[in-house]
């Protein structure tokens, strides 16, 4: 498991990244991850990469992307 520490994150976005977290009932680490999964599964090579983490089944229970 990979640990990231993100500085710099301004308030206004720590904030709505809570309320979105609780909207969606998870935690802020939680609601993290999902935002950077899917992020990744809509970008270029980097999704191309993601899709084949997704056809291996590692990241099971993660909602696809919009």
């Amino acid at each position: 498991m990979v640990a990231i520490c993100i500085r710099g994150l301004p308030a206004e976005a720590k904030a709505l990244l809570r309320l979105r977290a609780a909207r969606n009932g998870v935690s802020m680490e939680e609601e993290v991850r999902r935002i950077l999964f899917r992020a990744l599964l809509q970008d270029g090579p980097a999704g191309e990469a993601a899709g084949m983490v997704v056809d291996r089944g590692a990241v099971d229970g993660y909602p696809d992307p919009p």
